[in-house]
């Protein structure tokens, strides 16, 4: 989740665009992402950056795959339940 939280401050990204990333969205040379792009009313995406503290965190991340879940092309391959207040 820490990985997550710091992509997402960072990036500017929404949570939607965060869990829509895929694998191969990530660059790690610029870091640089690649969302899906999409053209609403209140913001067009089409890359972002993320911090070297954000990349440090989702270097950790994806080192720990078992704790990922199952195997996903998604970098978060997370339920948006998780987000919601219990």
């Amino acid at each position: 989740m820490k990985a997550f939280f710091l992509v997402a401050a960072s990036s500017g990204l929404r949570k939607g665009e965060l869990l829509s990333l895929k694998m191969s969205d990530v660059d790690f040379k610029t870091r640089m992402l690649k969302p899906n792009c999409h053209q609403g009313s209140s913001k067009k995406s089409w890359i972002s950056f993320f911090n070297r503290g954000a990349e440090e965190m989702l270097k950790l991340y994806l080192k720990e795959e078992d704790k990922r879940g199952p195997k996903s092309d998604k970098l978060f391959p997370f339920n948006t339940n998780l987000f919601k207040r219990k």
